[in-house]
């Protein structure tokens, strides 16, 4: 049997057990500061977005996907007696996943060129529907300047609380160790804040995110900063999204002015967001 096989054999139906309800969900959003109502409340979904309910939020299914990783790591180390970890991950959300539904996670590929990457396929009903690629190495990355314009600084809270419920809402028993998923959710919350507006209400889509990991956070506040990657763009001819806005965001997470993690973050915003 090759590793392929085995790793998926061992992991993906423990991990597919698991179906996000709405109180994970809510209990989830809570925990990384998260005010869409786009994934608390059924009628806002369908009136807002045109879903038929409420959506597990992007940065949850990234959490499900890294303890699956996390998986596939220790199986990996165990077989070659190595000592690699995660050092990045990018996910995309190809369709929105409601409360209820379980995702079963694969491994479709595996390299060892530039290091270890690894491609996985989180399918629901046998469809890949959110396709993650990972990185893996003995070292975490080094640090990189972000570039593009500011837009936005946000500080939030990690305390071993809160750290036991985000376990909890991803099915998991909880750790000291704080998931990287954790730590790059706040971006997304960060941008909730830009997205309100004038109007007080915060939404969006998060299309897909990639991170590099530099630093194991620590159970102290995190420093989110916001950057705009690139000049938005506005949907006219593709089909169920006219009139929508695409954005592009850099972002870095710290602790203390010592990076932890920076990526890119796409954003669909249902109008011009007005940024400093």
């Amino acid at each position: 049997v090759g590793l392929e096989e085995k790793i998926n054999t061992i992991l993906a139906t423990r991990k597919a057990k698991f179906k996000p309800t709405n109180e994970s969900i809510i209990n989830f959003c809570d925990v990384i500061g998260d005010y869409n109502k786009g994934h608390r409340d059924d009628e806002y979904a369908k009136n807002r977005f045109g879903l038929k309910k409420r959506i597990v939020p992007g940065t949850q299914l990234a959490a499900l996907g890294e303890q699956y990783i996390a998986g596939v790591v220790e199986i990996i180390n165990g077989k070659f007696d190595s000592e690699i970890i995660q050092t990045g991950m990018g996910i995309k959300f190809r369709e929105p996943i409601h409360p209820g539904e379980s995702i079963r996670w694969q491994v479709t590929d595996y390299s060892e060129k530039d290091g270890v990457t690894l491609d996985i396929g989180g399918a629901r009903d046998h469809v890949i529907v959110i396709p993650i690629t990972a990185t893996l190495g003995r070292k975490y990355c080094e640090p990189a300047e972000v570039t593009g314009r500011h837009v936005s600084q946000k500080s939030f809270d990690i305390d071993a609380d809160k750290l036991k419920l985000f376990y909890e809402s991803i099915g998991e028993e909880p750790e000291n160790m704080i998931p990287w998923s954790y730590t790059t959710s706040f971006v997304t919350s960060a941008l909730l804040e830009i997205s309100a507006g004038e109007d007080g209400d915060p939404s969006g889509i998060n299309r897909g995110m990639s991170f590099s990991f530099v630093k194991l956070p620590e159970t102290r506040p995190i420093q989110v900063d916001i950057f705009l990657a690139r000049d938005p763009k506005q949907y006219r001819r593709h089909p169920g999204l006219e009139g929508k806005w695409g954005y592009k965001f850099s972002a870095i997470c710290s602790q203390n002015g010592s990076p932890l993690a920076y990526g890119t973050i796409d954003v669909l915003a249902d109008k011009e967001l007005h940024l400093n």
